[in-house]
């Protein structure tokens, strides 16, 4: 069983759960074979590291990968597994019978990819999941103990927020630059310790947000605002009983734009 979809950081976030589930409905005697980028492997290995653990998956970096180069991979070695879960600008390499083969052709440049492939898009709340590692957030907790205790403000995206709103907070930490993107699921027990969080329509550490919160008990009574323009556009407290109703699917229609088709 092969794996592929495009490149960046948000097409990780959003068919984590699709791949999680195709595994789980779809077992194989052989670890399932998931190619990544190289340069996204560490990233992937750990989003999918219990799945590694119990041999469902290995992870396979491929430098370069641009349909040719995936297409190469996989007659030099794959060729006889017809089980191949390609999406994006790699679903072209499905096999002639599969209804998805060649489906990114008539796609538009942007896409939910649930719907696009057939699938509930419940399946991406439902099954998004990765192990949190213990070791590494207390050593981020302990970072930030450095310079802040338990009163400081999170920004997705630090640059787009207006100085007026950072400078409310004694202490304002970006993500975007704490964490970059690759290390983004280590930034997860922050949320729970701060004042307040800060959203941009379309950022990947929203859609981040959006799915974990779906998964984890995150948010504890804390205030979220999600900002358009720097500005606080949208100001809704969203309390930890109501995170799995219709009102962060709501959100997720009006605000987190679906993921770009291109690979890069």
């Amino acid at each position: 069983m092969l794996f592929a979809h495009p490149q960046d950081i948000r097409s990780f976030l959003l068919y984590c759960g699709l791949i999680r589930y195709i595994c789980e409905k779809t077992p194989s005697k052989t670890p399932a074979v998931f190619f990544v980028e190289s340069h996204f492997a560490k990233f992937a290995i750990r989003m999918y590291r219990d799945l590694i653990r119990e041999g469902v998956m290995e992870v396979v970096p491929i430098e370069g990968m641009t349909p040719n180069v995936l297409f190469q991979k996989l007659m030099s070695g794959y060729r006889t597994d017809s089980t191949r879960y390609l999406f994006g600008v790699f679903d072209k390499f499905r096999v002639a019978n599969d209804d998805n083969k060649n489906r990114h052709a008539s796609l538009p440049e942007t896409y939910e990819p649930y719907k696009a492939y057939g699938y509930s898009r419940e399946i991406m709340y439902e099954y998004f999941f990765f192990e949190r590692d213990s070791d590494i957030e207390e050593s981020v907790l302990n970072q930030i103990k450095m310079v802040a205790r338990s009163k400081y403000g999170l920004f997705s995206s630090t640059d787009t927020v207006l100085p007026s709103i950072r400078g409310a907070h004694t202490i304002s930490v970006g993500l975007d630059r704490m964490f970059g993107s690759k290390k983004m699921l280590d930034s997860l027990v922050l949320f729970d310790k701060s004042s307040h969080v800060y959203l941009i329509p379309g950022d990947s550490y929203t859609l981040f947000v959006f799915l974990a919160s779906m998964k984890f008990e995150l948010f504890k009574f804390k205030r979220i605002a999600l900002l358009c323009n720097g500005l606080e556009d949208l100001d809704v407290n969203w309390y930890l009983q109501n995170a799995n109703t219709n009102h962060w699917k709501k959100m997720y229609d009006s605000h987190i734009v679906p993921e770009p088709s291109s690979t890069e």
